[in-house]
């Protein structure tokens, strides 16, 4: 019983971690460079930059968070749900914070990258720095048995109906969408680009961490015709 609890309390620091600190890459890294690299964030940035910054990136990202889990319980029922609950419930929240702690006014205008001597480099930095921590925090929320939630909700119920679909397919082509609105919307192909070298770093990481670069996989399988499989 204490073994299990303590298991427990591994996986929800886990889980914990790693959405503090996708947030924290997505707040301090991605969202004041306008850079799209898919997924919730991607949708939230272009929106709010299609009405003229009328709606902040923020509220968008908790309003498309909770939609989405929303819509998952509905269709994909409670378990699902209670795999992204934690990460429903605090990535709003550490955007929204995180947000706060970029600011110029904060701690010196230390995390205030936009402000940066070094325009350029500055921006580079973000795309780099943003897929490090973007993919670390997914790493380590996979690592803690946890969901995102976010686009692989609607990736999931697609796939839950349409058998054939991939689920990793399905993500990246609405990660993919969210590149493309953004470069519609925003109409920065340097944007465009390095939000996709960030999404790039991002999905290293992933393998990196939670797959622990693993360049192949054993598959173990019991059979009489052994040495016809050999073969």
């Amino acid at each position: 019983m204490k073994k299990r609890k303590n298991e427990l309390t591994k996986r929800l620091f886990l889980v914990i971690c790693g959405t503090l600190v996708l947030s924290f890459g997505t707040a301090v890294f991605i969202i004041p460079f306008d850079l799209v690299v898919g997924g919730v964030s991607g949708f939230a940035i272009a929106l709010s930059r299609a009405v003229g910054g009328a709606v902040s990136v923020d509220l968008l990202i908790t309003v498309f968070t909770w939609s989405l889990f929303f819509l998952g319980l509905a269709v994909l029922g409670r378990g699902f749900a209670v795999k992204t609950l934690v990460s429903t419930a605090l990535y709003p929240v550490g955007i929204s914070l995180f947000s706060r702690l970029a600011g110029s006014g904060v701690f010196g205008g230390f995390f205030d990258l936009t402000s940066s001597g070094y325009p350029q480099l500055a921006l580079l930095v973000s795309a780099l720095s943003g897929g490090l921590f973007v993919g670390t925090g997914c790493a380590l929320t996979f690592l803690g048995g946890g969901s995102t939630g976010g686009v692989d909700i609607p990736a999931f119920i697609i796939c839950k109906y349409f058998r054939r679909a991939r689920s990793s397919v399905v993500i990246f082509c609405i990660d993919a969408a969210a590149v493309a609105l953004g470069i519609f919307v925003i109409g920065d192909m340097v944007l465009a680009i390095l939000g996709v070298i960030s999404a790039l770093v991002s999905a290293m990481a992933v393998d990196r961490i939670f797959l622990g670069g693993s360049q192949a996989f054993e598959a173990r399988i019991i059979s009489g015709n052994c040495e016809e499989i050999g073969k």
